[in-house]
């Protein structure tokens, strides 16, 4: 006994719909490659002062502890050539 027509027994616009769907993610894709702002990187003057630190926070046993680090600082020049 036959439930449908024989293309949707064939599973064909399955298919197809799935097909369609894949074109129309890559569409997506690439109008959102072409239509995003080019990234560019800043650089940072010569001389600046930088300062960077971290701080670890865990617990064992039930106790939580943090451990901070010491505050690096330098100063920014041109790299050698």
């Amino acid at each position: 006994m036959r439930l449908g027509t024989p293309a949707v027994e064939r599973r064909r616009f399955a298919r197809r719909g799935l097909a369609a769907a894949v074109w129309a993610a890559a569409f997506v894709f690439a109008a959102g490659l072409l239509a995003a702002p080019a990234l560019q990187a800043q650089g940072t003057a010569a001389g600046t002062q930088v300062s960077n630190w971290a701080t670890l926070s865990f617990t064992m046993g039930g106790t939580g502890y943090t451990a901070p680090s010491d505050t690096v600082a330098f100063s920014s020049g041109r790299w050698p050539a």
